[in-house]
This record gives structure tokens, sequence and C-alpha cells, in this order.
């Protein structure tokens, strides 16, 4: 009888110790936030598909994103962000002409993806480029005049505006330019697109998971994911 008893209390304890080491991949469905985060809000929302989607916000818009495949194995959750899809960027075309006054124009002209004219778009010098700056609207065309040198062999041109995708442009100081610039749409105001997390696998210790939150780990950082509506 004695021998019974060790053997049931055994056969308890494995199941407890197993009931508390592995999890399952339903339990975890919903969404979390990040707990203990200043200025930005961080959520995860998993599927009973086995989908998760990753979004990083601030007061100024979506910071970072991603989405992809999520499995639970024993007492790991494990994250691949293999289905984020990058945004399209701004982009530009230029022409370029040489003569020889001492000085250089460049020439801007802004559109959307459909071909729409911007306005109220800025656009301005950085780096070590003298400052200039013009705003983009209906009546008048933004235009910059430079003194030929070598502003470090580059001129550095920045164009955003709220909720648009912004852009860097890197032009030779020697001639000349047409700048036909294409904008993009954002979900951020004044900054390039959201950090898209792609191609990545994570890889976290469940700690602990309750109906209100997960703890997790890896070998960088420990945090929870409290559970919301």
């Amino acid at each position: 009888m004695r021998k019974v008893q060790i053997v049931i209390n055994f056969i308890l304890f494995f199941i407890f110790f197993y009931a508390t080491k592995t999890f399952s991949q339903e339990i975890i469905q919903g969404k979390y936030k990040k707990n203990n985060i200043i200025d930005t809000f961080e959520s995860f929302e998993f599927n009973k598909n086995g989908l998760f989607s990753f979004k990083k916000e601030t007061d100024v818009g979506i910071h970072s994103k991603g989405k992809g495949h999520y499995k639970i194995v024993k007492d790991s959750l494990f994250l691949n962000y293999d289905l984020s899809y990058p945004n399209k960027n701004s982009y530009y075309q230029s022409r370029s002409y040489y003569n020889s006054k001492d000085s250089i124009s460049i020439n801007f002209s802004i559109f959307n993806f459909k071909s729409k004219p911007l306005n109220n778009v800025m656009i301005y010098t950085t780096g070590n480029t003298p400052y200039k700056s013009c705003e983009t609207s209906l009546y008048d065309k933004c235009a910059f005049t430079f003194k030929k040198g070598d502003y470090s062999n580059r001129i550095e041109i920045l164009i955003d505006g709220e909720f648009l995708d912004r852009q860097l442009i890197i032009l030779a100081p020697d001639r000349n330019y047409e700048i036909t610039a294409y904008m993009n749409k954002n979900q951020s105001i004044g900054f390039y697109h959201p950090k898209t997390i792609k191609d990545e696998k994570q890889k976290f210790k469940i700690l602990k998971f309750s109906e209100e939150y997960i703890e997790l780990k890896n070998s960088e950082i420990q945090f929870k994911l409290i559970k919301y509506k």
C-alpha cells in the first residue's frame, strides 16, 4: 500500500510539474501590452491560427511593427517575423545639367504617389550644407541657389511633411538639378516609415502565465505582457 501511494504521489508530481512547464498554444490567444514602458505603447496580438502581430507606438505615431507566426514549445515562446510587409519608400527622379555660372540651381516638384502636387511639404538642407528652406504651395515653385563649392562634396536635402515618409536627397555640388519627388503616406508625423521587423526570429522563456499576464525572458530582457481588450 505504501508503494502504491508513493507511485501515486510521483504521478501527481509529474503531472503538476509538466502542467506548470508546458503551455498550450491556445491559452496565449488575445491582445497584450508590454508593462513599464514610458512614452510608448508596445502591443502583441496572438490569434488561434498561430499568427501574431506586433506594434510599437509613440506620441507621434507608429514607431515599429511586424507580424508572422508564433508557436509554443514546452516552456518557450517562438516568434518568427516572416509575414511583415515593408512600406514603399518615398523616392525622387532627377535631371542634371552644367553651365559656366558661378552658382547652381536646384528646382523641386513634389507629388504624391498618384502624381498629384502636394502643398505644405517642407524642403530644407541638412548636414554641412548652407541652410536653406522652402515650403511647397500651388502658387510658388521651390528652388535653391548655391554658390559653387565643395560643401564636403555633397549637398544634403531633406523633404518631409505631416504623415509623409521623409526622404533624404544627396546631390553633387557642381551641377544644376531638376528634382521630381514622390512622397508616400506615413503613419508618423515628420519621420521615415515605421521600422518594419522582418526575417527575424525571437525566443522567450515563459516564466509565468495567468489569465491576466504572461511573464517572458530572454538573454537580454525580462518583461510582462498584460492582457487587455
